[in-house]
């Protein structure tokens, strides 16, 4: 939520987040999950987080 991600919905019984560029993030047990590409990628620390979205949209996730 810090970072601009919005809630959306409960997805396979987790809370799934958007940002505006329309990318998305579920919080598991097991860390994080991004969307993209038409799966899930697990990401357990933040700085994973940061660099994927990074290398995706050429902007740094901004903490808002």
């Amino acid at each position: 939520v810090n970072f601009g991600f919005v809630f959306t919905e409960i997805f396979q019984g987790f809370n799934q987040y958007r940002n505006t560029n329309v990318l998305y993030l579920s919080i598991t047990p097991n860390g994080f999950e991004f969307f993209f590409n038409y799966k899930w990628i697990n990401i357990k620390y933040v700085h994973q987080l940061q660099n994927l979205y990074f290398a995706l949209t050429n902007e740094e996730l901004k903490l808002i």
